[in-house]
């Protein structure tokens, strides 16, 4: 919360971002922290009994986990201490920590931008944000653009903050189309068109013969699939090829 409102009550009585930010991430730091220590515990007692072949391995979680624990008592999210050494993520997806998520902060502000200590926190967190005005948001809810034009109520941001969690996830949408419905598919960005296929069935992965692949827009712009193939515009792609978010893609496959 960022916006003033004597009339809306706020647990910590004052109003401030950053503490707000600090609060919720100590909890984080303290689940992850209780995690990972019942971890360490358990792989002490593998290294006792584990071969000399094996205690190699279980050595290495723990020197890893370890050096987790120290950044998070230093307030250092499992998400940033991951990207900093990616060789950890392997050892630390298995404990499902809070902190490993990325994360995306929604500033609840009338403002339209944020302060820019709020700013720097959030980007030292390495953390997106948007802000949003959500008396707004819930005034412009079931509204169409022409009738949120006409009472003046602002454009919604929703769509915006949709696009900033695929971008953080680092997920893409591609489509299918024909005669009965059209399709939104989601992938992770550098997904290739086999792995595509199989989001649709399994089949279209492993049987993978070719992809027509053609820009959404452009396929708009034809006015329909017959006409991108007059114009020339559908494109064909092997196994290699790495799905562009808004691609529309037919599989064939045998």
């Amino acid at each position: 919360r960022a916006f003033e409102n004597s009339e809306i009550a706020h647990v910590d009585t004052t109003i401030d971002p950053i503490r707000d930010i600090e609060t919720v991430n100590t909890e984080l730091f303290l689940k992850d922290l209780e995690t990972v220590n019942h971890r360490l515990f358990s792989i002490e007692k593998e290294i006792r009994t584990q071969s000399d072949s094996q205690k190699k391995e279980v050595e290495k979680q723990k020197e890893i986990l370890e050096r987790v624990q120290s950044a998070l008592s230093t307030d250092t999210s499992a998400w940033r201490f991951i990207q900093d050494n990616p060789e950890a993520e392997e050892v630390l997806r298995e404990l499902q920590l809070l902190s490993a998520k990325p994360v995306v902060y929604l500033v609840n502000s009338s403002k339209k931008t944020i302060d820019e200590n709020l700013q720097k926190k959030i980007e030292g967190l390495r953390a997106a944000y948007i802000v949003m005005n959500i008396q707004e948001e819930f005034e412009a809810a079931g509204l169409s653009e022409e009738e949120a034009r006409e009472l003046g109520v602002a454009s919604p941001k929703l769509p915006e903050l949709i696009s900033k969690a695929y971008e953080v996830l680092d997920l893409i949408t591609f489509l299918t189309t024909g005669t009965d419905e059209t399709r939104a598919w989601t992938v992770r960005k550098g997904a290739t068109a086999p792995q595509a296929g199989a989001v649709i069935h399994s089949d279209f992965e492993e049987k993978f013969i070719k992809a027509l692949v053609i820009a959404w827009d452009k396929l708009l712009e034809a006015g329909s699939i017959q006409e991108a193939y007059t114009n020339g515009w559908i494109r064909t792609e092997g196994k290699d090829y790495i799905v562009q978010d808004g691609d529309v893609i037919e599989i064939k496959h045998s």
